[in-house]
């Protein structure tokens, strides 16, 4: 396995990590439209959020390269 194919999948394990994270948070399982308004709601949870899916993207780049 390449060197970037393991960045990339180690990418993508984080990113999932941080996302269900701050999901579970606003207990999602249960009401997952609430727990996504709140999260973005709030600047932590959404930064968190945003993070994840900037982390998922640069997944996506390494393993595409």
């Amino acid at each position: 396995m390449k060197p970037l194919s393991k960045a990339g999948w180690l990418s993508a394990g984080v990113a999932a990590g941080l996302f269900l994270i701050a999901f579970a948070h606003y207990n999602g399982l249960t009401d997952p439209a609430f727990a996504l308004t709140r999260m973005l709601a709030t600047a932590f949870w959404g930064g968190i959020i945003l993070a994840s899916l900037f982390i998922a993207l640069m997944a996506v780049l390494f393993l595409s390269a």
